[in-house]
Order: C-alpha cells, then sequence, then structure tokens
C-alpha cells in the first residue's frame, strides 16, 4: 500500500506537470522548468513523489 501511493503521487505529478509543460511552452527560454513537457513531466514526478513521502510522514 506504501508504494501504491507513492507511485500514484509521482504518476499524479508527472502527469500534471507534463500538461502544465505543454500548455505553457516559453518561447523565450525565461521558464527553463517548464520548457518542454518532458521537462514539466519530470519536475511534476520529483514534485509528487515528494508530496507523497511527505504526506505519510505527516500521518505517522
Amino acid at each position: 500500500m506504501k508504494r501504491y501511493k507513492l507511485l500514484m503521487g509521482t504518476v499524479l505529478g508527472a502527469l500534471i506537470g507534463g500538461g502544465l509543460g505543454y500548455l505553457v511552452q516559453c518561447s523565450g527560454g525565461l521558464c527553463r522548468i517548464m520548457a518542454t513537457p518532458w521537462r514539466g513531466m519530470a519536475v511534476g514526478a520529483v514534485i509528487g513523489l515528494l508530496s507523497a513521502v511527505n504526506t505519510r510522514q505527516a500521518r505517522k
């Protein structure tokens, strides 16, 4: 069950980050984090994983 929550947090973060990277593409190069959907997915996955770990530790 613990792995499931971590996996879901990571996947959900990747989907949100990929969507934001697709919708908010910067052509000027000022926002390097969300410049491409792939980068957005990577950043979203890391943020989703960290939030899932943080939520899990807060409930103990």
